[in-house]
């Protein structure tokens, strides 16, 4: 699954979820590193800041560059939901979990996808960092 295709389900079911959803189309024209997704909702009183990566595809791996590890690390020194989601937590219900669960913080499967979680598991989810 491309990161395209995943950007694609995700804000569909969370905008079906009652979700904000804002992503910069222009990146180039953006501060660098910001996240893909920032998601607000209301009535859950909860606000996602997401980086989205593909799955290791054809021995290529995806890569996270440094300004957006260093733009993650800061989100996540002041925000408890700070992600980094991919292909495998779409299939496994972990975003889905994320996305309804009132406090997902709690949930084994969405927690375990939160950045300051995944930072230090970067080689393990075939993920490389690019200078």
């Amino acid at each position: 699954m491309s990161e395209k295709r995943l950007q694609d389900l995700i804000t569909g079911a969370a905008r079906d979820l009652g979700w904000y959803v804002y992503h910069t189309h222009i990146a180039k024209r953006s501060a660098e590193g910001y996240p893909d997704l920032t998601m607000a909702n209301s009535r859950l009183g909860r606000h996602l800041w997401v980086e989205l990566k593909r799955e290791k595809k054809a021995g290529r791996k995806p890569a996270l560059t440094i300004p957006q590890m260093e733009v993650l690390d800061v989100l996540a020194e002041v925000h408890s939901e700070v992600y980094l989601w991919l292909p495998r937590d779409w299939l496994s219900g972990a975003i889905a979990t994320a996305l309804t669960a009132r406090n997902p913080l709690v949930e084994a499967d969405a927690a375990g996808t939160l950045w300051t979680g995944r930072r230090e598991r970067l080689v393990e989810l075939d993920i490389r960092v690019a200078g």
